[in-house]
């Protein structure tokens, strides 16, 4: 195996495409009501940190809520993937919300990032 492992080859270099998103004025929901904001990505396509297959998604969101337990967040992939990036906590009273948070799913390993992704 040891022998073996001199004949790996070295993955590629770490592309990361961001894409920001931001609503002025900013988006309201009622309780027990759902949001859905659609995302074209074109995954950087053309530029030097061009995605062509994804190992991994994050989303950073900050989101003001009165219970930040009652909330529960969810990524669809162009591909159809859903992956629940954050679910509800019954016992996250918080009224703090998500101030700059990072969620991940690696749900979409190996997925063409380019088209449309919703998040819920």
């Amino acid at each position: 195996m040891v022998q073996q492992a001199a004949l790996f080859r070295s993955a590629a270099p770490q592309r990361k495409c961001m894409q920001n998103i931001s609503f002025n004025p900013a988006r309201f929901f009622s309780a027990g009501g759902q949001l859905s904001i659609n995302i074209e990505s074109d995954a950087c396509q053309g530029t030097a940190n061009e995605v062509n297959t994804l190992e991994h998604v994050q989303v950073r969101v900050s989101i003001t809520a009165p219970c930040r337990g009652d909330l529960s967040i969810s990524l669809e992939s162009p591909g159809g993937t859903v992956s629940l990036l954050l679910d509800t906590r019954p016992n996250d009273g918080s009224a703090a919300g998500l101030k700059n948070w990072t969620l991940m799913t690696m749900h979409c390993w190996g997925e063409q990032p380019r088209g449309l992704w919703t998040l819920k």
